[in-house]
């Protein structure tokens, strides 16, 4: 089996954690800095802070406003948000924050502080060949000349994508979805 690259490897790379925090994690927002129930996320050197009251679960969603927010360490993790992975947030967390957590690389988490903003087309154009984007929502994302070649794209959500001169695996993964009429190059050239 193939050992794929997760991205928030490469994002972190070099990077030092700011003080005080020992984790790193991704989120995905609207352009906006929302989240599906509409949450505005700080922008760059604030930080993300639940109101609480916490409630006595260990999921990695909230259960009602104030219960954590969610972060992810996965594009898979990402997706359960119901947001594009289009528009990202690298954030640092404390891991005696962690309030609840899944086996889906996600958890919820009392505050997170937001590093930076990252478009994560660019990210994927530039740093896609051989990741992990197993799950990921890529809804509508600008793929446009992107090497996924060697990405896992299994279950990913590609409907509405541009994918015009990406280059992609040679065999379609199971469980993608796309844009209707999109034909999946058999030989895992050049859409």
């Amino acid at each position: 089996m193939p050992e794929y690259v997760n991205l928030l490897d490469k994002i972190t790379e070099g990077r030092k954690l700011p003080r005080g925090y020992d984790a790193w994690a991704i989120k995905t927002v609207r352009p906006d800095l929302r989240t599906k129930h509409g949450y505005r996320w700080p922008y760059p050197g604030r930080i993300a802070r639940a109101e609480g009251p916490f409630l006595d679960h260990r999921g990695s969603c909230p259960q009602s406003p104030g219960d954590g927010i969610c972060i992810a360490t996965t594009w898979a993790g990402m997706a359960s948000a119901g947001v594009a992975a289009i528009t990202l947030l690298l954030v640092a967390y404390k891991t005696t924050d962690v309030i609840g957590d899944s086996e889906t690389d996600k958890m919820r988490v009392k505050a997170a502080k937001v590093v930076e903003l990252i478009d994560g087309a660019d990210l994927l154009r530039a740093s896609g060949h051989g990741a992990d984007l197993y799950g990921a929502n890529l809804h509508g994302a600008n793929l446009h000349g992107a090497d996924l070649h060697g990405a896992d794209l299994s279950g990913a959500d590609l409907h509405g994508a541009d994918l015009s001169g990406a280059n992609l695996p040679s065999v379609k993964p199971v469980g993608i979805r796309l844009l209707n009429g999109f034909v999946w190059p058999a030989d895992g050239g050049v859409a």
